[in-house]
Formats: C-alpha cells, sequence, structure tokens
C-alpha cells in the first residue's frame, strides 16, 4: 500500500490498486494519470466484458466472449447469456470485486443492451459501486 497525494483534494490518498488511465489524461504534474482504487477495478472489469476469448496471448479464456451474442436477435434469453459469461468472467478474473447484482437490459429503441454492475471491492466491504456499460447489438431485426 502507498500514498499518493491528490490536488484537488488537498490532501493523500491510501492506493491499494492503481493502473494508468486509460483516457489517457494528464494530471496536475503534466504526468499521466493513474486510475486508482475503485477507479482501476472498474477500468479493469469494464476491459475484461469487451475482451474477446482468445485474444490476449497465453490467457486463451480470459474474457468475457459477449461479442458473438450481439449479432444475434436482440431478447432476454441473449440477455441472460451475457449476464451469465459477465458473472464467469468477474469471478474468474477480478478476484478484487466482490459481486452483488448484475443487470442486463435490453434497450430495444436504442438497440443496446445496458448492463449494470453492482460490486464491492475486498478491501472495503462497506461501500458498494455500480459501474454502467453499453453495448451495441449488431442484429438487424
Amino acid at each position: 500500500m502507498s500514498k499518493i497525494f491528490d490536488k484537488k483534494k488537498y490532501d493523500e490518498i491510501e492506493v491499494f490498486y492503481s493502473d494508468i488511465d486509460r483516457n489517457m489524461t494528464k494530471n496536475y504534474k503534466s504526468d499521466i494519470s493513474l486510475a486508482v482504487n475503485y477507479a482501476d477495478v472498474s477500468q479493469s472489469i469494464s476491459s475484461l466484458i469487451q475482451t474477446r476469448l482468445g485474444s490476449v496471448p497465453f490467457r486463451p479464456n480470459f474474457g468475457a466472449d459477449v461479442q458473438n451474442i450481439l449479432f444475434e436477435k436482440m431478447g432476454l434469453l441473449q440477455a441472460d447469456q451475457i449476464r451469465s459469461r459477465i458473472e464467469t468472467a468477474i469471478t474468474s478474473f477480478e478476484p478484487r470485486a466482490i459481486l452483488d447484482n448484475i443487470n442486463v437490459l435490453p434497450n430495444y429503441d436504442a438497440n443496446i443492451y445496458e448492463i449494470y454492475i453492482y460490486y464491492t471491492i475486498i478491501y472495503d466491504k462497506t461501500q458498494s459501486y455500480k459501474l454502467y456499460i453499453p453495448l451495441q447489438s449488431y442484429s438487424s431485426d
């Protein structure tokens, strides 16, 4: 565990997890910002869901592999398959997150699956987090 100075809050933050921010934004030192603690876990879960099986070298089972379902006709069965694959991927490859609930809702008007993931992080089980990920469906029906 380490500490970093957060200029916005004018204090030090305990860092349990960190990674480079995927948006590559600059911090107050004109360096690349970090995704810290829950932001790092959220970023990791989002990347995991959007990863195809076999696309990571030497880790053929890494990912949620929901892309093939996005080409099928939208429906509740497909939403449940997406939920199941996401749940399996997170429990298998993201040990920092404890899943509370996953909701996958087909939005037929916008042609997307709205995914809501509710989870806690192992170092702080008192705080619950919500992650929203929209996935575009490619079915023509």
